[in-house]
Order: C-alpha cells, then structure tokens, then sequence
C-alpha cells in the first residue's frame, strides 16, 4: 500500500480491505486444514504461511512488523501533500513517472 500510495501521491481506496485480503490469502492453508489437507512446505507460498509460525517472538514480532508497516505508509502519507516531496524523493517519484505506464489513474469522482 505504501509503495503505491507513493507512486499515485494518495491514499489508496479501501485500505482496509487490502488488510482482509491479505489475511486471507494467508489463511489459506489453515482453511484448507480445517478440510483435512495437512500443512505442507509448499504452502509457504501464500505469504510464507508455515515459516511465520517459526518466527521468534512469535505474535510480537507480528505486531511490530505491522505497526513498521503503518508507519511506513502514514510517513508516506504525509509526504503526499503537494509541497511535502524535495530532494532524493522527489528526483525518484519523477523517475517512476516517466516510465511506461508510470501515471496512476486518477480516483473516481475526485
């Protein structure tokens, strides 16, 4: 979220949902163990699901990780304001822009 809120210079839509989304799409090898697969290796590709439950610190680590990640994006966030981009910022974001497809659609009704 924050990459792309860096990118558009807004907020993203919904940010919410893209939290429920990415805790389902990690769910998923617990949905498929309440219907009686085991948990294999391979089912670290979604979002590294048997790794996280090796992490030390175990729910901790996850809630660091996590408010890392918000600030991170509200840091972001503030520096989205018009005037709030100088220097190495600002010489990256018009990098980004002049790439193929690098404009951000612009928000509906707004």
């Amino acid at each position: 979220m924050a990459a792309l809120a860096w990118r558009c210079r807004r907020a993203v839509r919904l940010p919410g949902l893209w939290v429920v989304l990415g805790h389902l799409v990690a769910m998923f090898p617990d949905f498929l163990f309440a219907a009686g697969i085991p948990h294999r290796r391979w089912m670290d590709v979604f979002l590294g699901h048997l790794s996280t439950h090796f992490v030390p610190g175990r729910n901790l680590t996850w809630y660091a990780v996590f408010l890392g990640a918000l600030a991170g994006y509200l840091a972001v966030l503030a520096g989205a304001t018009p005037g709030g981009r100088g220097g190495a910022a600002g010489r990256a974001t018009s990098l980004v822009r002049s790439l193929p497809g690098g404009e951000c659609q612009p928000a509906v009704g707004g």
